[in-house]
């Protein structure tokens, strides 16, 4: 203000305008009329500008009229940048601005767009302010197609409002009736995609006007992205269960793309995954089958990928885990010839697992480190929080529990973040697990009741199961029958063979080994016989339970049999050696429990060492309740 006044003064004028506009429109009437233009124009642009931006707009060179502006000390040149200018002070610029006549303004915006296209190389956001601002013509797609393009821009930067803004002018910039219509169905999809990782609760309406504008304009591909839309982009890294709405539309878009269409096999792995807990295990195993043959007939990496994550996802049975290994390894080779990161950690995060099911906990480790070094690249929470989940559980796997709580919290928050449910739901997973195993029968019961409130339609079953277990783990075994009452073989028929199977029934197991349910004691032996090898993992790998041969030693024990309990507690013991303190404990425990109940002198004589084995390895791990009981038992062996 001072400035310009001291000029105004210099140049002799009489008497001092009362605001800074007012003096800065006073220093810009004193212009030549070409100059006067061109700063108009240059106002457009913003305080910086580039001089073969400015004149591509005006369509002449613009030399003579900088040089006058800069000696009116209203520009300067950039010290960085040759060719680039910027007005002395913002206010310059914005009174320019305002100075320009409506129709003016819009004329020049729709210039600066049509120069920055023709120059290329400027953002998609600066090129969408000026479409927002230009005038043109109702019926162009352009001012649209570059305000889409800012929420795409928008969308990568993870900015979930800034996208939503610009979608919803670009929605407002399409031409109206047919000529817009596949315009708007992709700007409905990037609304849907940006409001599902904002949080929003209403995420299916634009969903759903994305599909009514794909069925009217004659578009299956556009129904088909809608219905992939309902799980975060095509690759679908978490796909939310028993949405009948989203396998409906799935269905739909399966039924109308052609065969050689490279969204189908897309389709039917997500169709896969969406219908868990719906359909049987043999239809999704189908569909994901067919998605990968479809996948390698198309020679397209994305698809085939996805189907083979699909296709882990429907054989996530401990008979399949070599299998989904390689399956797995080929979906990250392919993710990385492609140059897509989201398929490549969806890849390995089916490793993680299936290397946890192995016990294989160094190569699990190695794993996750893979994994959140490409997380770290990609630099979305979305993705970002199965890495502390894991190296919590192998925390907690070891007794560093402090750790494991502020991995678990960290996961927490950005699983949040990223708007996932997920990471509620097995940190509580988690946090059970633990309590469980300190034997706190109040916070694992706390713990259990948060799950439901997570996810109240899925547990059922699964839900019983945990309880059983932490009641029969804190010693109320009244209770602990009275759940395992429900769960009579015939219920336990209808869990689907998938990765939750093998962790679900060795926690029966625990409970109805301690309970003497001679029935379900025998059932459970049967069915965790063809899996012994394979260990108990929780979820994706949020908990740790040691290996099968754990629950099978107990269940052997219940039923009479000190042969095949003294085998398993062996291999138990052999399964987690070296894998953590309290996997070391918990197994020693189990398998002294079981080999107390033979009357043989030499397994009571090995019972007692077992013991004695897991009170140091649980005491040490600050298992302590748990250590005495491990003592107690000894004691009671001893005697």
């Amino acid at each position: 203000f001072v400035t310009q006044v001291a000029r105004l003064l210099e140049s002799g004028s009489s008497g001092l305008p009362s605001g800074v506009r007012d003096v800065l429109a006073r220093r810009l009437a004193r212009t030549t009329s070409a100059c006067d233009e061109v700063l108009g124009a240059a106002a457009v642009l913003g305080t910086d500008f580039e001089q073969t931006v400015l004149e591509r707009m005006l369509g002449s060179s613009v030399n003579d009229q900088l040089d006058e502006a800069r000696a009116a000390g209203l520009i300067v040149p950039s010290e960085v940048t040759p060719g680039r200018w910027r007005f002395v002070h913002s206010l310059v610029q914005t009174t320019r601005y305002e100075l320009l006549a409506t129709g003016q303004r819009a004329k020049l915006h729709r210039e600066a767009v049509h120069a920055f296209r023709s120059l290329r190389g400027e953002s998609p956001a600066v090129l969408a302010h000026h479409a927002a601002r230009g005038d043109f013509s109702p019926t162009e797609t352009l001012p649209a197609e570059l305000l889409a393009a800012a929420g795409e821009g928008a969308l990568a930067r993870l900015a979930w409002s800034d996208a939503i803004v610009a979608f919803e002018r670009a929605l407002q910039a399409a031409p109206p009736g047919e000529a817009g219509d596949v315009l708007r169905a992709e700007t409905w999809l990037g609304i849907g995609a940006a409001r599902l990782r904002r949080g929003d609760v209403d995420t299916r309406s634009a969903f759903d006007e994305a599909a009514a504008l794909g069925r009217r304009s004659g578009r299956p591909d556009l129904i088909a992205r809608a219905a992939l839309g309902f799980s975060v982009g095509l690759g679908g890294f978490e796909v939310r269960l028993l949405d009948h709405h989203q396998i409906e539309l799935l269905e739909e878009a399966a039924t109308r793309l052609a065969t050689d269409d490279p969204l189908l096999p897309l389709v039917l792995a997500r169709l896969s995954v969406a219908l868990a807990f719906v359909e049987s295990a043999d239809r999704r195993v189908g569909l994901a089958e067919r998605a990968v043959e479809l996948g390698r007939a198309s020679g397209d990496p994305l698809a085939l990928g996805n189907a083979l994550a699909a296709w882990c996802d429907a054989r996530a049975d401990a008979e399949h885990v070599e299998a989904r290994l390689v399956a797995a390894a080929e979906a990250i080779a392919l993710a990385s010839r492609a140059g897509d990161l989201p398929l490549e950690l969806l890849a390995r995060r089916l490793r993680v697992g299936a290397l946890l099911e192995r016990c294989d906990h160094a190569g699990a480790a190695a794993e996750i480190a893979s994994y959140e070094r490409a997380a770290a690249a990609l630099g979305d929470p979305l993705y970002a929080w199965y890495g502390p989940l894991w190296r919590a559980a192998l925390a907690a796997a070891d007794g560093r529990y402090a750790q494991a709580k502020e991995l678990l919290d960290l996961a927490t928050d950005l699983g949040a973040l990223g708007g996932s449910t997920n990471s509620r739901l097995l940190g509580h997973v988690a946090e059970t697990m633990v309590a469980m195993d300190r034997r706190d029968a109040v916070a694992a019961h706390a713990c259990l009741a948060a799950m439901v409130d997570v996810v109240p339609d899925i547990l059922g079953p699964y839900h019983d199961i945990a309880a059983a277990c932490v009641d029969a783990a804190v010693g109320d075994l009244e209770r602990a029958g009275r759940a395992l009452a429900t769960l009579t073989p015939e219920r336990l028929e209808t869990l689907p063979r998938d990765s939750e199977w093998v962790c679900a029934f060795a926690q029966a197991a625990f409970a109805a080994s301690r309970t003497g349910s001679a029935e379900l004691v025998r059932y459970l032996r049967r069915e965790l016989a063809a899996v012994a090898d394979c260990g108990a993992v929780e979820g994706i790998g949020a908990y740790l339970h040691g290996s099968v041969h754990r629950f099978l030693a107990t269940l052997a024990a219940a039923d009479a049999d000190p042969d095949a309990a003294r085998a398993h507690a062996a291999a138990a013991t052999l399964a987690v050696e070296g894998r953590g303190r309290v996997l070391e404990g918990l197994a020693a425990l189990d398998g002294a429990w079981a080999l107390a109940k033979s009357a043989d002198p030499a397994d009571l004589e090995a019972s007692v060492r077992l013991a004695r084995r897991a009170a140091d390895s649980l005491s040490s791990a600050g298992l302590a309740k748990a250590a005495n009981e491990a003592e107690v038992l000894a004691g009671v062996v001893v005697s």
